[in-house]
């Protein structure tokens, strides 16, 4: 064993000849439009072993099982991350069968700067795919809203929360985490109730002003519970009976009025023969949708028991998080 080791160690650090390997050629490149397969060229593959060139060269390919997994790139700044990876990578999954539209390649681009989204637009125009560009932003035709999804209130407001968590810091008091933690919930919640959407604009619109959320609250219980009618004045109706009769109108003593329930085809007919009505809506928790019912009950438990109890100057610190 120690002759063996011996003159192996002779071989590998003294006697082994050195071979001079002489640089093969790279199979030629193949354009990524005419590619039959998709796959994605990484790079090049030479001596696994030794920092050097191979006599049998070949391209690094990663095939589209692959494609599948991910791919990250790590290196500092200023390295080539987006020149030598980022936009060649692009260029290769965008061009293939760039002129077939039912197999050419799409994805989202999420990003900050903008630049990259620039030069993709570019890829897609070399390749005359400039109409599969869309951009969504703030200032374009499309956009994109994080509250429109079948997530409930409280799991959006806790990502509200989250964010804001990551962006300022958790404070040391819970008190105001959970306190603008149910302030989000439960406007999002009433949003959903009443209009079944909801936008970030909505959320800070009814946080920094209590009228404004009062008044969407106002809003729906009428959307809720109301019951929408055509009135008619008793006089007005003993005048026009022959006129009125089979169209659906009773008294009601409460209100002292005929009501009819409000219908397009009721008010066109009244106004072609020159019938005077008023409209009038009539709050009725028996015909509204119980869930809903519920759930803008206990926004109303809130708004009255917890947030209208609280002081006006801690309303503004618990609209954001205490750092």
């Amino acid at each position: 064993m120690v002759f063996s080791t011996v003159l192996s160690g002779l071989y590998i650090f003294t006697l082994k000849v050195r071979r001079r390997i002489s640089r093969g050629r790279l199979p030629r490149y193949s354009d990524p439009c005419k590619r039959n397969n998709l796959c994605l060229v990484v790079g090049e593959v030479h001596n696994p072993r030794k920092p050097g060139p191979s006599a049998t060269p070949r391209w690094l390919t990663i095939p589209e099982r692959g494609l599948f997994t991910g791919i990250a790139i790590f290196g500092a700044v200023g390295t080539g991350k987006t020149s030598c990876c980022m936009y060649p990578f692009a260029e290769q999954i965008l061009a293939y069968k760039a002129a077939d539209k039912a197999k050419r390649i799409g994805g989202l681009i999420l990003e900050v700067k903008g630049d990259f989204c620039r030069k993709v637009k570019g890829i897609l125009d070399r390749h005359e795919r400039g109409e599969d560009y869309i951009e969504i932003s703030l200032d374009s035709e499309y956009r994109y809203n994080p509250l429109h999804n079948d997530l409930d209130a409280y799991a959006l407001a806790f990502s509200i929360a989250s964010l804001l968590n990551n962006l300022f810091g958790r404070g040391k008091e819970p008190f105001w985490q959970q306190a603008y933690t149910n302030l989000v919930k439960f406007i999002i919640l009433l949003h959903k109730v009443a209009y079944d959407y909801v936008t970030l604009f909505d959320v800070y619109q009814c946080a920094i002003s209590s009228t404004i959320l009062e008044e969407r609250i106002h809003e729906a219980e009428e959307i809720v519970m109301g019951r929408h009618y055509i009135a008619i004045k008793p006089e007005v109706y003993g005048q026009r009976t022959a006129d009125l009769a089979g169209l659906g109108f009773v008294h009601d003593p409460k209100e002292d009025r005929y009501l009819a329930p409000t219908t397009p085809e009721l008010r066109e007919t009244l106004q072609n023969r020159g019938i005077g009505c008023e409209s009038k809506s009539v709050l009725d928790p028996a015909q509204a949708d119980q869930e809903k019912l519920a759930q803008l009950e206990a926004v109303k438990r809130w708004f009255n028991d917890d947030w209208k109890r609280i002081e006006s100057k801690l309303h503004r610190q618990a609209r954001a998080p205490r750092t």
